[in-house]
């Protein structure tokens, strides 16, 4: 939010586009079409734009509003906090009691998630958002332009062999050692994804882009047919993340014409819509596990809906009730 005068400008693209990322990314997890289906490889990849999204609209938002980094951090730790704690029962469950792994090995996972990928639910975004940010953030301070640019290339292409251009190196002698730098540092779920999708962000906030809408629009169906010719073949390796080479065209494209486009929705309205996507989406994966314990809801299309059903209506209730009870805003 930006106040020149006495006018508050908001980004309410943005903040309708993060509440329809957080709905593609439930429905990613809850798979309506059966899972492993062609139906369900194709709607997983559409689904896979919503982090890219969430991270470059973060990182434009920040640099755009002259962000405090420290705050940033801190805001995100502490809602990492919360979430841990609240989900802790759980996690401990999926760590150390549902696993036929030894203790020592769980253990070293839990370490590995604490600090780099994910203990609870979707909690590898939160620690990628402020990892990825305070690595841009410096490094942007000490180097300019092209070298920026060719670390974050560098980071997406460490990323792409393991996820669906796993036939890459899918029997060649680099599969042993990539897997042992898979297993160590997560890159497709880690700091590491978010640095280049964090740079996308930075430049969109700091330049002026010298082209029209239309011309975007164009460029956006240029994106997403060579997307679909990627995705095509690709389809054999099925082994998918939030890195296909797609996003790094698509997800700024759609950042930059939702941060440029004018909703007329007021400031509270926009407001609750970004509180509520950040709810739902920190949300659903607890919803979802208890949602699934019932036969009648326990895969496909029912608990699809009933998983999003009830994380939105959470969501609007903790909203209103936190506009009351303050304490609730720390969920969000």
């Amino acid at each position: 939010m930006a106040v020149p005068g006495n006018r508050i400008i908001t980004y309410s693209g943005l903040d309708l586009g993060k509440l329809i990322a957080a709905i593609l990314v439930v429905l990613l997890h809850t798979h309506p079409f059966t899972e492993g289906t062609t139906a369900d490889y194709w709607f997983s990849c559409l689904c896979r734009i919503a982090v890219p999204f969430f991270f470059i609209t973060s990182s434009f938002l920040f640099y755009k509003r002259k962000g405090d980094i420290k705050k940033y951090i801190f805001r995100i730790l502490i809602l990492y906090a919360v979430w841990f704690f609240l989900e802790l029962p759980l996690t401990i469950h999926r760590f150390f009691i549902d696993t036929d792994k030894p203790f020592a090995y769980n253990l070293l996972l839990f370490v590995r998630g604490l600090l780099l990928n994910s203990t609870f639910h979707a909690s590898w975004y939160l620690t990628a958002s402020w990892q990825g940010m305070l690595i841009v953030w410096w490094l942007s301070r000490k180097m300019k332009g092209t070298p920026l640019w060719i670390l974050g290339l560098l980071c997406f292409i460490s990323a792409l062999p393991g996820t669906m251009w796993y036939g890459l190196i899918s029997g060649t002698p680099v599969r042993p050692y990539y897997w042992s730098f898979n297993m160590l540092l997560c890159p497709a779920n880690s700091f590491i994804i978010a640095i280049p999708y964090c740079i996308l962000g930075k430049y969109l906030a700091e330049n002026q882009l010298r082209f029209s809408k239309e011309a975007s629009f164009g460029l956006l169906a240029v994106a997403l047919l060579f997307s679909v010719m990627e995705i095509w073949i690709c389809r054999n390796s099925y082994w998918m993340s939030d890195v296909f080479l797609g996003l790094l065209f698509i997800c700024p494209l759609l950042v930059w014409l939702m941060a440029n486009t004018t909703l007329g929705i007021p400031y509270e309205t926009s407001k609750c819509l970004r509180s509520v996507s950040t709810l739902v989406f920190l949300s659903h994966l607890p919803i979802r596990d208890f949602v699934s314990t019932s036969p009648a809801f326990s895969e496909g299309w029912p608990l699809a809906v009933s998983t999003l059903t009830i994380s939105v209506l959470f969501s609007i209730a903790v909203y209103f009730i936190s506009l009351r009870v303050q304490v609730l805003r720390y969920l969000y």
